[in-house]
């Protein structure tokens, strides 16, 4: 009996650990998300991509294709203000800015996907 209360004791120390880690990282990722303090990994532009909604960051974002792969794309989650013109799923726009790491937020969900965070200096649908 004692070796059962124990072990259920242990179980719900474990667990709630593992809560508490989980609640921590994704209000700090969500948080954190457009902090103008990240390291500028690529400087776009006039990139081409397809605007998305992102429903784990919970913002738009453009995805572009790496030119030279057969999977590459770099999902660029949007910062900042973006007119409501430009929020259709699938539409192509144009974009410059500097690409931020995203420290592994949100996780790529393809194996040649890389995100990254970015504040446009200009932003535009193409014809």
């Amino acid at each position: 009996m004692k070796l059962a209360a124990i072990s259920f004791s242990v179980i719900i120390l474990v667990t709630a650990c593992q809560l508490t880690s989980c609640i921590k990282d994704a209000g700090a990722a969500t948080g954190e998300i457009c902090d103008t303090n990240r390291s500028t990994l690529l400087k776009a532009d006039n990139l081409e991509g397809r605007m998305e909604f992102n429903y784990e960051a919970n913002h738009w974002t453009v995805n572009v294709s790496i030119p030279g792969t057969i999977d590459g794309l770099r999902t660029c989650i949007i910062c900042g203000e973006l007119p409501a013109s430009l929020k259709q799923p699938g539409l192509k726009v144009m974009f410059s800015g500097e690409l931020k790491e995203s420290n592994g937020y949100p996780r790529p969900q393809l194996g040649g996907q890389v995100i990254y965070y970015v504040r446009p200096t200009s932003i535009n649908k193409v014809p």
